[in-house]
């Protein structure tokens, strides 16, 4: 059995990434650990992700600390950890946190864990770790500007790779299948453009990016900002990085500004990922995401002209779908003409509109456990939907035939 944490003065801190179909390294764990190892507290830490867990577990000595990040779609890998995490180290506190964690924190408790982060995790996880032992713990947003950058390299594999950037969190809409604003609490808080430009020279530098993707759930929201950081890639970075590229995050009708458009192309940025959700205006008006059809035909055609590439993501089977909002999303993308699609059935992620339609019709917040976030079935069922979702498919098919 290991000695007990009191008997060491160095806490050892394993943080863990559950969910094995990631793109990029989860900037939560980067800024926790960066945060950590910044402060002196006498840390030794490590990273695992779900495939290289039970090598690292083989190496590491007594833990004291196991922090795990936790979305919807990674607690059934969760669950599936816990007892070895348990059984290799009995005395460490297991500590979790995350969108998940922060809508579900009993559940947590009940899966296994010593103490739930809910909300921004920097501050709340140093407390944890200079020994404050609430089980949840209610995080407060700290000033960007005074976090260290996150901790990527210990995420990355020995070549050249794609980064997330957080240039801003949260955002000011509350749409009905989104668990952001209930994480965030509706606000947007930015990054200084200074600081951001700081952290991108200093990966490239490094030379672990080649390309980054601004992880900010609306990277566009404040014009006057978002030209102002355009202007500091094109003239600081592309200088001396030429062919550096790069994408984000927007609202379909905020690319109808030309101006907004051509200083996105000029930085390097190539493509734009819009949370299009649907061609019919009676479920953009369901799932309240004050949106209007035309203004988003209009940002996706402005974008194309500009030599901007959009990817329009769609959501089939929001409340209120049918078949005929189904043919008006078909026609949406051919007046729209998208660059590319992405086509996704709507899922039941805790704290939305949709996962209260559910739980008043019988879901159980067992079944994120059991079988991890399932598709919004309530009004159709999955068949049906699948079945929407390839005939969208075929109009892309016949689109570009």
């Amino acid at each position: 059995m290991h000695p007990s944490p009191q008997a060491r003065t160095a806490l050892n801190t394993l943080f863990i990434n559950p969910f094995p179909f990631e793109l990029f390294p989860a900037p939560g764990i980067g800024y926790l650990k960066a945060v950590l190892e910044r402060e002196d507290i006498g840390h030794q830490t490590w990273f695992a992700d779900r495939n290289s867990l039970g090598a690292v577990l083989e190496r590491v000595p007594p833990l004291d600390l196991i922090a795990v990040s936790i979305h919807s779609f990674a607690v059934p890998f969760t669950a599936a950890i816990l007892p070895e995490l348990r059984r290799r180290h009995p005395h460490a506190r297991l500590v979790c946190g995350g969108h998940h964690p922060s809508a579900l924190p009993q559940q947590m408790l009940n899966l296994g864990f010593d103490q739930v982060v809910t909300g921004p995790g920097e501050l709340a996880f140093l407390e944890i770790a200079r020994g404050r032992t609430d089980p949840v713990i209610a995080g407060e947003s700290p000033d960007l500007d005074s976090l260290p950058w996150p901790d990527y390299p210990c995420q990355l594999p020995q070549i050249p790779s794609d980064l997330p950037i957080i240039g801003s969190r949260g955002c000011p809409f509350h749409c009905s299948f989104c668990a952001s604003s209930h994480f965030w609490k509706r606000r947007w808080t930015p990054r200084s453009c200074e600081n951001i430009l700081q952290e991108l020279a200093a990966w490239l530098d490094r030379g672990v990016m080649r390309e980054f993707m601004f992880e900010d759930d609306n990277f566009t929201l404040k014009k006057a900002r978002t030209l102002e950081l355009c202007e500091g890639i094109r003239t600081r970075l592309l200088p001396r990085y030429p062919g550096l590229r790069w994408q984000c995050a927007s609202r379909a009708p905020a690319l109808a500004d030309e101006e907004l458009c051509r200083a996105l192309v000029t930085a390097g940025c190539f493509r734009v990922w819009l949370g299009v959700e649907s061609g019919s205006q009676t479920i953009l008006n369901r799932c309240r995401k004050n949106l209007i059809v035309q203004e988003q035909i209009e940002g996706i055609q402005t974008a194309r002209r500009c030599g901007l590439r959009t990817m329009a993501q769609l959501i089939i089977g929001l409340l209120g779908e049918t078949e005929d909002t189904l043919r008006e999303t078909c026609r949406f993308i051919q007046l729209a003409q998208p660059s590319d699609v992405g086509i996704n059935i709507a899922w039941t992620l805790p704290n939305t509109d949709l996962h209260a339609y559910a739980r008043e019709r019988g879901f159980s917040d067992d079944d994120y456990i059991r079988k991890g976030v399932p598709y919004f079935t309530w009004e159709h069922d999955e068949t049906t939907l699948r079945q929407w979702a390839a005939r969208v498919q075929l109009t892309l098919k016949e689109m570009s035939a």
